[in-house]
Protein backbone atom coordinates (compact mmCIF):
# COMPACT_ATOMS: atom_id res chain seq x y z
CA UNK A 1 0.00 0.00 0.00
CA UNK A 2 1.20 3.79 -0.61
CA UNK A 3 1.40 6.24 1.87
CA UNK A 4 -1.70 8.03 0.31
CA UNK A 5 -3.95 5.02 0.69
CA UNK A 6 -2.80 3.65 4.73
CA UNK A 7 -3.32 7.70 5.36
CA UNK A 8 -6.82 7.60 4.20
CA UNK A 9 -7.64 4.38 5.95
CA UNK A 10 -6.37 5.61 8.85
CA UNK A 11 -8.29 8.49 9.10
CA UNK A 12 -11.19 6.65 8.09
CA UNK A 13 -10.93 4.15 11.20
CA UNK A 14 -10.45 7.46 13.17
CA UNK A 15 -13.28 9.16 12.40
CA UNK A 16 -15.35 5.92 12.31
CA UNK A 17 -14.31 4.96 15.73
CA UNK A 18 -14.24 8.61 17.04
CA UNK A 19 -18.65 9.07 15.62
CA UNK A 20 -19.40 5.44 16.51
CA UNK A 21 -19.64 3.31 13.48
CA UNK A 22 -18.50 -0.12 13.50
CA UNK A 23 -15.51 -1.53 11.16
CA UNK A 24 -16.02 -5.38 11.77
CA UNK A 25 -18.34 -7.46 9.76
CA UNK A 26 -21.84 -8.54 11.96
CA UNK A 27 -21.71 -5.58 14.14
CA UNK A 28 -25.13 -3.92 14.02
CA UNK A 29 -26.09 -0.58 15.46
CA UNK A 30 -29.56 -1.10 17.27
CA UNK A 31 -31.51 1.94 17.31
CA UNK A 32 -33.72 1.76 20.71
CA UNK A 33 -36.50 3.88 19.73
CA UNK A 34 -39.66 3.16 21.89
CA UNK A 35 -43.03 3.13 19.44
CA UNK A 36 -45.72 4.32 21.02
CA UNK A 37 -49.43 2.14 20.71
CA UNK A 38 -51.57 4.02 19.05
CA UNK A 39 -55.68 3.78 20.17
CA UNK A 40 -57.84 3.01 17.18
CA UNK A 41 -60.13 5.95 15.94
CA UNK A 42 -62.17 6.77 13.64
CA UNK A 43 -63.10 10.27 12.23
CA UNK A 44 -66.09 10.94 9.51
CA UNK A 45 -66.33 14.44 7.33
CA UNK A 46 -69.01 15.47 5.62
CA UNK A 47 -72.74 13.84 5.06
CA UNK A 48 -73.41 10.26 6.89
CA UNK A 49 -76.86 9.22 5.90
CA UNK A 50 -76.22 9.30 2.22
CA UNK A 51 -73.85 6.30 2.09
CA UNK A 52 -73.95 4.43 5.27
CA UNK A 53 -71.93 1.68 4.23
CA UNK A 54 -68.77 3.12 6.89
CA UNK A 55 -70.74 1.71 9.42
CA UNK A 56 -70.18 -1.63 8.53
CA UNK A 57 -66.57 -0.77 8.35
CA UNK A 58 -64.14 -2.86 10.55
CA UNK A 59 -62.09 0.97 11.69
CA UNK A 60 -65.70 2.71 11.80
CA UNK A 61 -66.31 -1.04 14.64
CA UNK A 62 -63.07 -0.55 16.70
CA UNK A 63 -63.11 3.07 16.87
CA UNK A 64 -66.46 2.54 18.59
CA UNK A 65 -64.97 0.07 20.76
CA UNK A 66 -62.45 2.27 21.52
CA UNK A 67 -64.48 5.39 22.42
CA UNK A 68 -62.86 7.10 19.98
CA UNK A 69 -65.01 8.60 17.24
CA UNK A 70 -65.09 11.93 15.64
CA UNK A 71 -67.69 13.59 13.44
CA UNK A 72 -67.28 16.65 11.31
CA UNK A 73 -64.38 17.98 14.01
CA UNK A 74 -66.93 16.63 16.89
CA UNK A 75 -65.79 13.73 19.06
CA UNK A 76 -68.71 11.61 20.84
CA UNK A 77 -67.49 11.13 24.52
CA UNK A 78 -68.35 11.10 28.07
CA UNK A 79 -69.32 14.90 28.48
CA UNK A 80 -72.02 16.91 29.91
CA UNK A 81 -73.07 18.78 26.58
CA UNK A 82 -75.95 20.82 27.29
CA UNK A 83 -79.46 21.06 28.63
CA UNK A 84 -81.70 19.83 25.72
CA UNK A 85 -80.04 22.45 23.18
CA UNK A 86 -78.76 20.65 19.95
CA UNK A 87 -77.08 21.77 16.84
CA UNK A 88 -76.56 20.75 13.29
CA UNK A 89 -73.57 19.52 10.96
CA UNK A 90 -73.87 18.34 7.64
CA UNK A 91 -77.07 15.79 8.09
CA UNK A 92 -75.75 14.99 11.29
CA UNK A 93 -77.77 16.34 14.87
CA UNK A 94 -75.37 16.82 17.81
CA UNK A 95 -76.52 17.66 21.33
CA UNK A 96 -75.48 20.59 23.44
CA UNK A 97 -73.79 23.56 22.00
CA UNK A 98 -72.85 24.43 18.19
CA UNK A 99 -69.03 25.59 19.19
CA UNK A 100 -69.22 21.97 21.04
CA UNK A 101 -65.76 20.01 20.50
CA UNK A 102 -67.40 17.30 22.27
CA UNK A 103 -70.82 15.64 22.60
CA UNK A 104 -72.23 12.61 24.29
CA UNK A 105 -74.81 11.88 21.35
CA UNK A 106 -75.14 12.07 17.59
CA UNK A 107 -77.91 11.21 15.38
CA UNK A 108 -78.76 10.92 11.79
CA UNK A 109 -81.26 9.39 8.90
CA UNK A 110 -79.91 6.93 6.30
CA UNK A 111 -81.34 7.45 2.78
CA UNK A 112 -79.08 4.49 1.19
CA UNK A 113 -80.14 0.89 1.68
CA UNK A 114 -78.30 -0.36 4.47
CA UNK A 115 -79.95 -3.78 5.53
CA UNK A 116 -80.37 -5.61 8.85
CA UNK A 117 -78.48 -8.50 7.08
CA UNK A 118 -75.65 -6.38 6.36
CA UNK A 119 -75.80 -5.23 9.69
CA UNK A 120 -75.77 -8.69 11.25
CA UNK A 121 -72.83 -9.86 8.86
CA UNK A 122 -70.53 -6.91 9.76
CA UNK A 123 -71.16 -6.94 13.72
CA UNK A 124 -72.17 -10.58 14.28
CA UNK A 125 -73.66 -11.54 17.69
CA UNK A 126 -72.38 -8.38 19.19
CA UNK A 127 -74.84 -6.54 17.30
CA UNK A 128 -78.06 -7.18 19.79
CA UNK A 129 -81.69 -6.47 18.64
CA UNK A 130 -82.86 -4.46 21.53
CA UNK A 131 -86.51 -4.05 21.26
CA UNK A 132 -89.36 -4.38 18.41
CA UNK A 133 -91.20 -0.66 17.70
CA UNK A 134 -93.92 -2.18 15.70
CA UNK A 135 -95.01 -4.43 12.94
CA UNK A 136 -92.24 -3.85 10.99
CA UNK A 137 -89.85 -1.82 12.85
CA UNK A 138 -87.34 -2.25 15.41
CA UNK A 139 -84.10 -1.32 16.96
CA UNK A 140 -80.75 -2.92 16.90
CA UNK A 141 -77.47 -1.79 19.18
CA UNK A 142 -73.80 -2.88 19.09
CA UNK A 143 -72.58 -1.90 22.51
CA UNK A 144 -68.88 -2.91 22.52
CA UNK A 145 -68.18 -1.75 26.86
CA UNK A 146 -70.67 -0.15 29.29
CA UNK A 147 -70.08 2.59 29.73
CA UNK A 148 -68.76 3.29 26.24
CA UNK A 149 -69.84 4.23 23.33
CA UNK A 150 -72.98 2.63 21.35
CA UNK A 151 -74.48 2.61 17.98
CA UNK A 152 -78.09 1.82 17.44
CA UNK A 153 -80.04 1.23 14.44
CA UNK A 154 -83.70 1.87 13.86
CA UNK A 155 -85.11 -0.25 11.64
CA UNK A 156 -88.17 0.04 9.26
CA UNK A 157 -88.91 -2.64 7.11
CA UNK A 158 -85.41 -4.49 7.22
CA UNK A 159 -83.50 -1.70 6.46
CA UNK A 160 -82.05 1.16 8.87
CA UNK A 161 -83.70 4.52 9.21
CA UNK A 162 -81.89 6.22 11.67
CA UNK A 163 -78.20 6.18 13.13
CA UNK A 164 -77.87 7.19 17.24
CA UNK A 165 -74.22 6.79 18.39
CA UNK A 166 -73.62 7.83 21.90
CA UNK A 167 -71.99 7.69 25.35
CA UNK A 168 -73.54 5.43 27.71
CA UNK A 169 -75.76 2.97 25.48
CA UNK A 170 -79.48 3.01 24.89
CA UNK A 171 -79.56 4.11 28.71
CA UNK A 172 -77.81 7.04 28.06
CA UNK A 173 -75.44 8.84 30.70
CA UNK A 174 -72.37 6.91 31.59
Amino acid sequence: MNRATKTIVATTVTFGTLFGVGTASGVSAQNSVAHAATTPYYSYHGYAGNDSSFLLNKQFMNGIKYNNVTFNGVKISNTSSGSGATFTKYDQTFNGDKNAKKTNVVQFKVKDQLTVKQLKGAYGSDLKKVRALGNNEAAYEYAPKSPGLSVSFDVNDNKVSEVTIMYGGAGGGG
